[in-house]
């Protein structure tokens, strides 16, 4: 490999573990000499030595593809302590475009993957709580009771117009769990906010078995 394209990778191996330090590894291999291609090594996850022989992925691709190796980028490998390890591995070019040696980057994703982990298990919330259990925070008491209103038709994810029968049914009920109808005025907001006329919402708390508040007024 040639002088000035060697010193350039070892000094883009050592910049890379400068910023991403401890959990970085980067291995420059000189495919010149198979036996000991290791030519420089910036920083310590897989325990190699300058003077180590090549490894076994890049030159398995060198072996298959030839010059027209391709870089594989992003791959996932476990090193012989458990580590885990996210790799790329990009091959060198000489003038001619020949393959001349590689650039093995590796970093050490153990600890992010038990904070993930971690994070996951602290923002999961039970289905139940969930379906049954909404707080709105409103500033007046008819903004909450419309806070609430706009909540549960929002969960469906749809267009008043994509709703099914079912679907404005199983809202209604939800409603009436809520309390909302015991206040005057809901069912027209709830017509509304479904796209349906309060009539239809009429029709539907009797299938429900709710019971507005305005039910004798309208």
């Amino acid at each position: 490999m040639d002088t000035h394209l060697l010193d350039h990778l070892k000094r883009t191996a050592d910049a890379i573990v400068a910023v991403f330090g401890s959990h970085a590894e980067v291995v420059v291999h000189d495919f010149s000499h198979p036996d000991h291609a290791v030519v420089h090594v910036a920083g310590n996850l897989t325990g190699r030595e300058v003077g180590a022989p090549v490894s076994h992925f890049p030159f398995r691709i060198v072996k298959e593809q030839g010059d027209d190796a391709e870089d594989v980028l992003g791959y996932k490998n476990v090193t012989s302590k458990g580590r885990v390890l996210k790799c790329s591995t990009v091959f060198v070019r000489d003038d001619e475009g020949h393959v001349v040696g590689c650039l093995s980057i590796n970093f050490d994703v153990s600890e992010y993957m038990r904070l993930n982990a971690v994070l996951a298990e602290h923002v999961e919330f039970s289905p139940v709580a969930e379906t049954t259990r909404k707080e709105f925070h409103t500033t007046t008491f008819p903004e909450t009771v419309e806070s609430i209103i706009d909540g549960i038709v929002g969960a469906f994810g749809k267009a008043p117009s994509d709703l099914s029968k079912e679907d404005r049914l199983k809202i209604v009920a939800d409603l009436g769990k809520a309390g909302v109808f015991m206040y005057k005025g809901t069912v027209q907001y709830v017509a509304d906010a479904l796209g349906t006329s309060r009539y239809t919402i009429y029709g539907y708390l009797r299938e429900t078995k709710a019971e507005p508040a305005d039910s004798t007024a309208e």
